[in-house]
């Protein structure tokens, strides 16, 4: 992974440049483990207040979906904070040790990054979306969770809906605060489709939905068309092992993500 490092990073440059994105610094939250967050902001044309999504990366940090995503979501009226999540903290990745950056550090990213969302006359607050991959996509979960969004006592601000893209959910909360779509392949091997199938199935009576998308032949990192293949030295709950999953990008799940991505943020961000 770190000798992959380099490339990954000029990849996700390359990615990112393709939309005019602005770099921007926001205070984290009182019991943050970090003080000081950072991404980059992405506008689409006109004065706004425009709806917004924050994207919260893997365990592999940015990654070039992450730039794709923005310039999709841009193109189509919204705005999009890329958040980097593992920068700050002087982190390359956690696939190898999902404690480095506990899921509970980046839900508090996640509602910092929401309240300087709030702060900007060209954002409707109110209209806000949280989007993650994999490791990301568990922050999704957790954030929209009933007890995480009262865990955030520093803003009373909170997520209209999120997107969770292949998220692991063995073991998350099913109570949820906000409405949820998850997006996942059939053949994914590191993140099962059949968790989220039993998560949506113990949702608590008082829960907001849970929506569950799962793509026909599709693995892990769906929609990301730069590259795949198998990484043995990862950690996998799934694996008997313990380590080891597959990736690999697939045009027409990704296709399909994306329309259902805009119906979803459609119908969850309007305006009331």
């Amino acid at each position: 992974m770190r000798r992959l490092l380099p490339a990954l990073l000029a990849l996700c440059a390359i990615a990112l440049a393709g939309c005019a994105g602005t770099a921007v610094r926001f205070p984290n939250l009182k019991n943050a483990d970090v003080q000081e967050m950072r991404g980059t902001l992405y506008l689409p044309e006109g004065r706004g207040p425009h709806p917004a999504v924050i994207l919260v990366h893997g365990c592999g940090g940015l990654r070039p979906n992450a730039g794709m995503w923005a310039g999709f979501l841009e193109a189509n009226g919204y705005a999009v904070l890329v958040l980097d999540g593992f920068g700050p903290r002087g982190v390359a990745e956690i696939c190898t040790n999902f404690n480095r950056v506990p899921p509970p550090q980046r839900v508090r990213d996640s509602y910092a990054a929401l309240r300087y969302l709030a702060t900007r006359p060209d954002i409707a607050a109110d209209r806000v979306a949280l989007m993650g991959f994999s490791n990301g996509a568990v922050v999704v979960l957790d954030a929209a969770s009933r007890f995480w969004s009262g865990q955030m006592t520093d803003t009373a601000l909170r997520f209209r809906a999120g997107v969770a893209l292949y998220p692991e959910c063995r073991n998350r909360l099913s109570d949820y605060a906000s409405p949820v779509m998850i997006q996942i392949g059939d053949r994914d091997d590191w993140t099962l489709a059949s968790s989220c199938t039993e998560l949506q199935q113990r949702l608590q009576p008082e829960s907001q939905p849970v929506a569950l998308r799962v793509y026909p032949g599709a693995l892990h990192a769906f929609d990301d068309l730069t590259g795949g293949g198998y990484l043995p030295h990862v950690r996998n709950l799934n694996s008997p092992s313990g380590y080891g999953a597959t990736t690999g990008g697939d045009g027409r799940s990704l296709e399909r993500a994306k329309a259902e991505l805009l119906a979803y943020l459609g119908l969850q961000l309007a305006e009331k």
